[in-house]
């Protein structure tokens, strides 16, 4: 699997009228969601890539679901925001879904591009992979005429940030009369009675 455009497609991309197309994978418990800007529905085969290989991922309005840039820096890419539609009645089923924490935080998300012939609509070259991260916050935006879910994607580095060395024995710093962490330590080795 690419990671980059291979010389096809940088070709395609290269051309003032084309734009690369955005296929999107979200690893969603019992439903994953398969979805792409492109013209028309695709199903991958050849890849390599086992989220591609044997999936469908289905065209829809790219006004319904859209991609925030990917911004990459040396220790690694910023928080990349997706945009779902939310309506409520009509997207009640994702709705309930993003609703249980436990379908989809900390899962796979993953981002690819590909060029596509404008005429044909064709793939020109391989698809590459720009992003791979894990489902973060949603939020519902909006009110019920125009209400989306804005679903933040975080970076596998992220996880693998610098810890803050603060425990709750930092808590007197915050908040001078807190003695909870000293009662606690008290209690663990065996104190009974408060002095």
């Amino acid at each position: 699997m690419a990671t980059r455009p291979d010389a096809a497609a940088a070709a395609a991309l290269a051309e003032r009228v084309r734009r690369p197309v955005t296929f999107c994978y979200l690893d969603i418990a019992e439903e994953p969601i398969r979805v792409t800007d492109a013209p028309y529905t695709f199903t991958f085969a050849g890849t390599g890539d086992p989220d591609l290989d044997g999936h469908t991922f289905q065209a829809v309005d790219p006004r319904v679901v859209s991609v925030a840039a990917v911004k990459a820096k040396d220790t690694g890419t910023d928080t990349v925001t997706l945009t779902l539609s939310g309506l409520a009645g009509i997207d009640g089923d994702l709705m309930d879904t993003i609703g249980n924490k436990a379908n989809w935080q900390g899962r796979d998300a993953r981002l690819w591009k590909a060029m596509l012939d404008p005429v044909t609509f064709t793939r020109i070259g391989a698809i590459w992979s720009y992003y791979t991260g894990y489902m973060s916050v949603p939020k519902i935006v909006g009110d019920q005429s125009t209400q989306t879910i804005s679903l933040d994607l975080e970076s596998y580095l992220a996880f693998f940030g610098q810890a803050s060395n603060r425990t709750y024995l930092d808590q007197q710093l915050y908040d001078p009369g807190d003695r909870a962490a000293e009662l606690a330590i008290a209690i663990a080795n065996g104190a009974s009675k408060r002095n």
